[in-house]
């Protein structure tokens, strides 16, 4: 080891950093998200070749936010479970943004553009029920967060447990959600 060379960053501050990035980044992408309205504005420039990007293309690439989200959301429950510091802002944030980015915009846009498809082929019909089921789900586990982990609220070792298992129960639901529609639904969608 050089003599010259940097402490490591103690592992407290570097999962701060990280909750910083992961919010600053996921807002970047909800501002340049929100900006597109319809369908026509799905099918944007792909590469330097002009290759058009597909709808069911462009709303897989999004689940980007997602899966950081759900790092912020492991690394709430693992805080609150350690009894770390944990500022309920990060998981406030985060629910906010799955409020206004994943539920609103890209789940609606799948909801709108995507699912019709499979429907009027009849496939994965059986698959596209269960992921609307879950995005009314979704949507109701993002109100249990954004309750929960309100300043006052939070304060509470009852509110708290209710926060992680909230948490956990996103995760345990959109981890395998956004897998099916990156992996089953992203590989048909190129038919339609």
């Amino acid at each position: 080891m050089h003599a010259e060379s940097t402490p490591p960053t103690p592992p407290t501050e570097s999962r701060r950093a990280f909750l910083k990035i992961s919010a600053a980044a996921g807002t970047g992408i909800l501002i340049a998200g929100c900006q597109m309205t319809g369908k026509e504005d799905h099918e944007k420039e792909g590469d330097e070749e002009g290759e058009k990007v597909t709808p069911g293309e462009d709303l897989m690439q999004e689940h980007g936010v997602l899966k950081r989200i759900l790092l912020v959301y492991g690394e709430g429950i693992r805080r609150i479970d350690a009894n770390e510091e944990m500022p309920p802002e990060a998981l406030q944030n985060a629910a906010k943004l799955v409020r206004s980015f994943v539920e609103e915009y890209h789940e609606k846009n799948e909801e709108k553009y995507i699912f019709p498809e499979f429907e009027r082929a009849k496939k994965l019909v059986d698959l596209v029920e269960v992921l609307k089921t879950q995005h009314l789900a979704g949507r109701d586990v993002t109100a249990q967060i954004l309750n929960l982990s309100q300043p006052d609220r939070f304060r509470s070792k009852e509110n708290r447990n209710k926060l992680v298992k909230a948490c956990g129960n996103f995760i345990r639901m959109y981890r395998p959600h956004e897998s099916r529609e990156d992996t089953v639904c992203s590989r048909h969608c190129e038919q339609f």
